[in-house]
């Protein structure tokens, strides 16, 4: 399963979400302006 990123959401909340999803057995996640628009865009690729 691959998930898309949604709605633009705070870097807290995508953290936790993706959590979720990596948890529930997603293989991977698409995101686009939840890390581009993110304070460290680097930072929460490696997170």
């Amino acid at each position: 399963m691959i998930a898309s990123g949604g709605i633009k959401a705070g870097d807290e909340e995508i953290l936790a979400r993706s959590a979720a999803l990596m948890t529930a057995g997603a293989s991977g996640l698409a995101y686009g302006r939840n890390i581009m628009w993110a304070a460290q865009p680097a930072l929460m690729t490696q997170a």
